[in-house]
């Protein structure tokens, strides 16, 4: 009989077992998971047992919390047998991690969850004080940035809506002038693409529907 090291961060909990035909997972009194074991026909006995740990126990990841008090009861349809019972350890974190829906980085060496500005193999990343990843809009300063669903930092042309913006190389929202190859454009204080006429300290332009200035 042999159970696998029960972790944080683990969905099933695997082991070995010569009785029984179906395995119980129980966490605080409450039947989580009921499975059969697979056969082994070479040894006649059951051999590994991966039992899933379904989401009736947590919605958000399917996983065990660290610390809970795990017991398997093991039955062969007459006898059951309950396994010692086994605490759930907190595995060490390395690299992305997801939590209830929200994104971490720890780092591969140390383990330690990054904050603020992360350049993962090229692209950088914004971690709040929480060390949630960010997506969407962003102020630090008076500097607006903006991560995308998988939380890399925006350059280079966005639409947001039926509206665009430029973001520099830096990731900076572009506002005021900008001149892309020979071609000029305007961004209002908002950082939103000028289009139609404007009046721009004082004197008129007029951009086309692609924000290039006409004139």
């Amino acid at each position: 009989m042999y159970i696998e090291e029960i972790t944080d961060l683990k969905d099933t909990i695997d082991g070995v077992s010569s009785f029984g035909s179906s395995a119980e997972v129980v966490v605080s009194s409450n039947l989580v998971n009921q499975s059969s074991l697979r056969t082994s026909a070479a040894t006649m006995k059951y051999g590994p047992f991966p039992i899933n740990i379904n989401t009736k126990f947590n919605l958000n990841t399917g996983k065990i919390p660290a610390g809970a008090k795990v017991t398997i009861i093991l039955s062969d349809g007459v006898q059951k047998v309950s396994l010692p019972e086994m605490t759930v350890k907190e595995a060490p974190k390395r690299g992305w991690i997801q939590n209830q829906g929200l994104w971490f980085y720890y780092d591969e060496k140390t383990g330690v969850k990054k904050i603020g500005w992360f350049n993962d193999r090229g692209t950088w990343y914004y971690l709040n004080q929480s060390g949630t990843m960010q997506t969407g809009w962003m102020k630090s300063g008076t500097t607006w940035y903006y991560f995308n669903s998988e939380g890399a930092m925006q350059t280079g042309w966005l639409k947001d809506g039926a509206t665009w913006y430029y973001f520099q190389g830096s990731g900076a929202k572009q506002t005021g002038w900008l001149q892309s190859g020979k071609t000029w454009y305007y961004f209002q204080s908002s950082g939103a693409m000028q289009t139609g006429r404007a009046n721009i300290s004082g004197t008129w332009y007029l951009f086309d529907n692609n924000g290039v200035w006409k004139s």
